[in-house]
């Protein structure tokens, strides 16, 4: 029984309540909230196979313009996956609804160095190790963690709090960035990567990059006469677009 004079025990179980503070957001510091990411599910684990078949949203890989048969092409992530191998990274991704596996993150590169020398782009083998950006002298997946500390000193800051999309927007950006880089040689994916800008001496009628540095050059002129695998045309260099 209560005591005569008591205030109602509920009563006080609400001035308690009332009392304490309210939940911050570890970003922007108002009253913690959700984070609207519109259903998109977001990770910061990639795969190229998945990579690939975003881009190619349900057409057979033989319709890319640069199809040269079998393993000639790859997908490759443009914010590649080792720079967001970073346990903050995992936690914003998932928050914010980001995932590399998105169609923008990504272009078609080939595998084949005399596919690569002939078309005057980037050659893709294994991770990016000894790729290089040479405007920030850092490798490949070292400039692309420096680009998103920049990104995620915002995000933390609360910049893109209350529209999520927003972060996937400017991810989407830093990676038309990159791929501009890559499309120019600034920045390279491999050891051998000036090798295949215009200009380089290509492939040097070599078939891995382990043979390589080699002071030869491509004995057939970067002209591999090398084909469509479906339609028999000459393949010829067009310049990258993300998602291709």
């Amino acid at each position: 029984m209560q005591p005569q004079g008591s205030p109602p025990r509920a009563a006080r179980v609400n001035e308690v309540e009332a009392s304490k503070p309210a939940e911050r957001c570890d970003y922007c510091g108002k009253e913690k909230h959700d984070f609207d990411r519109k259903g998109r599910v977001g990770s910061n684990l990639g795969s190229s196979a998945v990579l690939g078949r975003n881009m190619l949203e349900g057409r057979e890989l033989s319709t890319h313009p640069w199809y040269a048969g079998v393993f000639s092409l790859a997908a490759h992530h443009l914010i590649c996956l080792e720079a967001l191998d970073d346990p903050r990274w995992d936690v914003f991704c998932r928050q914010f609804g980001y995932h590399p596996d998105r169609k923008p993150n990504g272009v078609f590169l080939p595998m084949k160095m005399a596919l690569a020398c002939q078309l005057f782009v980037a050659v893709h083998r294994g991770n990016h190790a000894e790729g290089f950006a040479f405007d920030l002298h850092l490798p490949y997946p070292d400039a692309v963690k420096s680009s998103l500390r920049r990104v995620a000193k915002k995000l933390e800051a609360g910049e893109y709090c209350s529209a999520p999309e927003a972060l996937v927007r400017r991810l989407d950006a830093l990676s038309a960035e990159i791929l501009a880089k890559v499309d120019s040689g600034q920045w390279t994916l491999t050891r051998d990567g000036e090798d295949y800008v215009p200009g380089g001496k290509g492939c040097a009628g070599l078939k891995s990059i382990r043979e390589k540095p080699t002071s030869a050059s491509c004995p057939h002129g970067r002209r591999h006469q090398l084909n469509h695998a479906t339609t028999g045309r000459t393949l010829t260099r067009t310049p990258l677009k993300a998602g291709e």
